[in-house]
């Protein structure tokens, strides 16, 4: 009895047709990662709106931007805003640990080991990224003290000081957390547009990297900051981790444009690596995916915490 076996057409058919299907089924398979990558982050910026929630129960006021519970004056950081939530994201072993008195604050040598530990709930698990930020400046605006020896765990979620763009009027609303002094604590009635209506936090994914559209690094040339060394006060969780949102012309390379989503991550830049948009916080403790297409007055409108527009949706 013979048996008759493939031939070479028929094998390279049959290869051909696994080809045919891996190809079909990498796509879906990627879009399931993404798809559990997206609710990762969604599960992050709710479980930080609801930190700032049990943090306005303790303390009766939002946390300061920079400094957390303790105001000082001056350059040097004491605090921030992410290492005064620590207590109510179930880190208060961190909290206790961190020194306070420490010359140059969350990035002094004494803090390393704080600032080094690399938390969950600060990062977007599709920001492609490894390891920690090497060399940091020690204080913010002041380019002569980058330390490369130092170094700091990322942080992707960032809070809006306020939205600028000098083609509208006003040229500038005021975010939630800011009262314009620094000094004052801010409540939530402060928001009197609704906290429904005003966002807590917003997506600036992968910086101190300065990036555009396509995923791409920025050419240093293209930078809004005065150079690269001045990006990297911010980036890492512990760091100050605001800044004034802006709006970019659609190549991310200059502001004031159409664009408010996934241009660039430069100067205020919101930005994530996911397809379509980014996730941001909300004031009541839940999250929205913001649309890259999103109009710039809406998302505008969003930001300002009283300048009297109501949203119906991004």
């Amino acid at each position: 009895m013979s048996r008759r076996g493939f031939t070479l057409v028929e094998l390279l058919v049959v290869i051909a047709i696994i080809g045919v299907l891996i190809s079909l089924l990498l796509p879906a398979v990627q879009q399931a990662r993404e798809a559990a990558r997206r609710a990762q982050c969604t599960n992050n910026l709710k479980q930080l709106g609801l930190a700032v929630h049990n943090y306005h129960d303790t303390h009766n006021s939002l946390p300061y931007p920079d400094l957390g519970i303790t105001f000082e004056s001056g350059n040097n950081w004491v605090n921030s805003w992410g290492l005064a939530l620590l207590p109510m994201l179930e880190q208060g072993a961190a909290w206790d640990q961190f020194d306070p008195t420490a010359t140059n604050g969350v990035s002094d040598q004494a803090n390393q080991d704080i600032v080094t530990v690399q938390l969950g709930a600060f990062v977007c698990p599709t920001t492609p990224r490894s390891g920690l930020i090497q060399g940091i400046i020690e204080q913010e605006d002041d380019a002569s003290s980058f330390n490369t020896s130092m170094s700091a765990a990322p942080g992707d979620y960032f809070i809006a000081r306020s939205f600028r763009d000098d083609t509208m009027t006003p040229r500038e609303v005021v975010g939630a957390f800011f009262d314009g002094s620094y000094t004052r604590p801010v409540r939530f009635n402060a928001s009197t547009d609704g906290l429904s209506n005003t966002m807590f936090f917003f997506e600036r994914a992968n910086f101190p990297n300065v990036v555009i559209r396509g995923k791409q690094k920025k050419d240093p040339s293209d930078y809004s900051y005065a150079s690269v060394v001045d990006t990297n006060f911010q980036g890492w969780w512990a760091s100050t981790q605001h800044d004034r949102v802006r709006s970019w012309t659609f190549d991310g390379k200059q502001y004031y444009g159409p664009c408010v989503v996934n241009c660039t991550n430069d100067w205020g830049g919101a930005y994530s690596y996911h397809p379509g948009g980014m996730n941001a916080s909300v004031g009541d403790g839940s999250v929205r995916f913001v649309p890259e297409t999103v109009d710039k007055g809406a998302f505008r409108g969003f930001v300002g915490r009283d300048d009297g527009l109501v949203l119906n949706s991004l």
